[in-house]
């Protein structure tokens, strides 16, 4: 009888596991509702892989360099270092390339819930910037004792033009990356013929 009972218990947790939903795309779409983005698979063309292929890319007076790269197809994810022109390290980051603008979306979004804050305390945490850097921009807000509020910190952002997603950031204190970004970013959409979302962009 003991036997038998162990063995519906285990039935009743694969059956709960098959049929259960996989938490971080959920997680990832509480996020993008609480933000204000949507997730509506409208059509859009997306660019093709730019970086995957090169060891340095040229990004304005920057150069973005791999630390780190792992492929599996048609997906790839990478480290990447950002150098000035003096080649000095201005920001690191990671770049992730997928086979459409939703996908490198979903990408992002799984990465920023990525840890265990509960969705009301991200709402605090991140922020839609509207034309501003790619297709979608999120930054990252910092408690600000002083002003008793949450302010943007210039330090990080996160964005995806076409089917690219990246992350971007420096531990320079006071150090906008932003102009960074928009480097990166004039690369990926100078090679891209990417339609634009909703909002215009």
């Amino acid at each position: 009888m003991k036997q038998i009972l162990i063995e519906s218990l285990v039935m009743v947790f694969l059956c709960s596991c098959c049929f259960a939903g996989d938490p971080m795309e959920d997680r990832s779409k509480e996020l993008a509702l609480a933000l204000g983005i949507a997730t509506n698979n409208e059509p859009h063309m997306s660019s093709a892989p730019v970086l995957s292929g090169k060891q340095v890319v040229r990004a304005g007076e920057f150069q973005v360099k791999h630390k780190k790269m792992r492929e599996a197809p048609p997906e790839t994810v990478m480290d990447i270092e950002v150098l000035d022109g003096a080649g000095q390290a201005v920001a690191t980051g990671r770049i992730m390339e997928r086979t459409s603008f939703e996908m490198a979306r979903k990408a992002l979004l799984e990465k920023l819930v990525l840890n265990s804050m509960m969705i009301g305390a991200l709402r605090e945490k991140y922020e839609v910037q509207h034309n501003d850097v790619g297709d979608l921009c999120i930054v990252e807000k910092v408690y600000d004792r002083a002003t008793n509020a949450y302010v943007v910190d210039p330090r990080i952002i996160h964005f995806v033009r076409g089917c690219t997603a990246v992350t971007l950031c420096t531990s320079a204190k006071d150090k906008d990356v932003r102009s960074t970004a928009k480097a990166l970013d004039a690369v990926l959409s100078g090679v891209s013929e990417t339609e634009k979302p909703s909002n215009g962009k």
